[in-house]
């Protein structure tokens, strides 16, 4: 029975069991299963891998994306690049088992933007420092647009830090990404720390974010006449891009 699985910590937010499991039946892959593995911890990935000797792959979510990485033999260049996995291969070879890990997010993050991004003056404020993050950014290097990036520690040039954040640095950003789990559920009367005022009409919103599907930072873009949109069709097509790959 061909297996595939999502981890991550915690699962309860996510939309891919049921995309995948619709996925099946659509193709009439009746035999075909998609698990949800919520660990304590990276370490217990292994034992996962080798009690399902039928395991084809595996998505990658918060908080693994970067913890997964030196359980990998090989990474694509954007996973590499990035530093962080959201999708692993695992190629067989007799008794040996090997991880490939690629990065999905980059394709559903670069394609969903470009679907709606009216790109202005090309300015982006990035709020989060995760995986999901670190793919915003590769996509923004390649589109050659400018970002400062709002971050809780300071790793890298082009960031600030939340308590940083002014009126000015928002003014001069006409896209705002958000890469954080702020207002994802339960907790999803949470806001970024953002002062409303700030908010002008022809800012645009990207809320990571996917479940729920309007967030409370949403409606504050939305409530000033912005252009929002959500992570859904980022993660669809994310989750076809790591179909792809499962299947070459």
């Amino acid at each position: 029975m061909p297996r595939l699985a999502l981890i991550g910590r915690p699962l309860s937010h996510s939309f891919s069991k049921q995309y995948f499991e619709t996925k099946f039946s659509q193709l009439g892959l009746l035999n075909w299963q998609y698990d949800l593995w919520e660990l304590d911890n990276i370490d217990a990935l292994k034992s996962k891998i080798e009690l399902h000797s039928d395991l084809l792959g595996f998505n990658v979510t918060i908080p693994y994306k970067i913890q997964v990485i030196p359980m990998c033999n090989s990474l694509s260049e954007a996973a590499l690049s990035i530093g962080a996995v959201n999708c692993v291969k695992l190629i067989r070879n007799g008794n040996e088992t090997l991880l490939h890990g690629e990065n999905t997010d980059v394709q559903g993050f670069e394609i969903s933007l470009m679907n709606w991004y009216l790109k202005n003056s090309k300015r982006a404020l990035v709020f989060g420092n995760g995986g999901a993050a670190k793919a915003a950014l590769y996509v923004l290097n390649k589109m050659g647009i400018f970002f400062i990036q709002v971050v809780r520690t300071i790793t890298a040039p082009n960031q600030i830090l939340f308590s940083e954040l002014s009126e000015a640095v928002f003014a001069n950003s006409d896209l705002i990404i958000n890469c954080t789990p702020i207002g994802m559920y339960p907790q999803t009367e949470n806001c970024l720390p953002i002062n409303e005022a700030w908010i002008k009409s022809d800012h645009q919103y990207y809320d990571m974010v996917y479940n729920p599907l309007y967030t409370a930072t949403m409606q504050l873009f939305a409530n000033k006449g912005c252009s929002v949109k959500n992570g859904l069709e980022m993660l669809h097509l994310q989750a076809e891009k790591a179909w792809e790959i499962w299947n070459e």
